[in-house]
């Protein structure tokens, strides 16, 4: 299993090292700070990733578009707040009635 997590690290690093510019970053924490209690669910593609993020489930799902359909390094699963800390994205109180709340000291 650590073997996965480490997979699971390198690939969020790889999507915020290589996607993640200025713009990407505001149009996923715009869509964010924005979105419609009925929106559960968007999907961005990008260029080398694909994002979806599960608003209702509380998951960003990032998966590697170039990697096979066999490869399931190739995607990755990170709990939505975790994964809009990493862009900076301001918090939020759109994101999910479902999600459990964060401790913050």
């Amino acid at each position: 299993m650590p073997d996965e997590l480490d997979g699971a690290q390198v690939l969020l690093a790889r999507f915020l090292q290589e996607e993640v510019t200025t713009g990407v970053r505001a149009k996923i924490c715009d869509l964010v700070a924005t979105r419609p209690k009925e929106l559960t669910r968007h999907e961005f593609n990008f260029n080398v990733f694909d994002l979806l993020l599960d608003f209702e489930d509380g998951v960003a799902v990032i998966h590697d578009i170039l990697a096979g359909p066999e490869d399931t390094a190739g995607t990755e699963r990170v709990p939505i707040g975790s994964f809009l800390s990493s862009l900076d994205c301001p918090p939020s109180d759109k994101l999910l009635s479902r999600q459990a709340p964060t401790d913050e000291t």
